[in-house]
Order: C-alpha cells, then sequence, then structure tokens
C-alpha cells in the first residue's frame, strides 16, 4: 500500500490538442448559420481591339452573397464632450479633430502655471 506525500489536489490538465480542437468546434458552430453560395465554372469572352476574343474560365454564382447582421449596435461616448458614435474610429477620428488642440493649449498653460 502506497501512501501519496503529495498534499496537492491533482487535476487534469488540458492538452493543447484538446484546446485546439475545442476552438476549432466553436468556429464551426459560428460558420454552420452561414449558408454557403454555390458556384460554377462558366466561360467569358472579352473583346479584342485586333478581332480576336479571350476565352476565361471565372467561377460564377447566382445566389446574392449574405451579408453579417449585426446584433446590436453599441455606441461609443467621448471622453470629453458627451457625444456618442456608433463606431470606435469614429470617436478617435473626433478627439484628433476637436479636443486635440484644446488639451495642447490647456497644457500649455498649465506648464507655464508650473514654471512660475
Amino acid at each position: 500500500m502506497s501512501i501519496d506525500t503529495d498534499n496537492t489536489p491533482k487535476r487534469s490538465k488540458l492538452s493543447e490538442s484538446t484546446l485546439v480542437t475545442k476552438n476549432q468546434y466553436v468556429a464551426v458552430q459560428e460558420q454552420k448559420k452561414v449558408k454557403m453560395r454555390k458556384f460554377y465554372r462558366k466561360e467569358v469572352e472579352i473583346e479584342t481591339i485586333n478581332g480576336y476574343p479571350i476565352k476565361i474560365m471565372v467561377w460564377a454564382s447566382d445566389e446574392k452573397p449574405q451579408l453579417k447582421v449585426k446584433k446590436e449596435i453599441i455606441m461609443h461616448k467621448c471622453e470629453v464632450c458627451g457625444k456618442e458614435f456608433d463606431e470606435s474610429r469614429k470617436v478617435k477620428q473626433h478627439t484628433r479633430k476637436m479636443h486635440i488642440d484644446k488639451q495642447k493649449i490647456e497644457n500649455k498653460t498649465q506648464d507655464e502655471k508650473n514654471k512660475i
């Protein structure tokens, strides 16, 4: 009979392969919701100046592409004036244009006060 000298509880460790398969499973579940488009090969003729058309095989589909629909719109708020925007890049652009110059002026006046 052997006695464990280790008092630490034993845990099961997830290997890297199980983590990868779990992540792949989640990705597949997200893609199941998207309907796949059916494509076929189609020959296209392009007219040229010399009269001999160029024949090219391209992939074509009769179905319209499905666009992702956002579930909810996240509103981003400007920290200085409180104006709301639907995209974070618009907030950044707004702060650069509207508030950076004002902050530089305020910082200069504070620096001048500190020097005196």
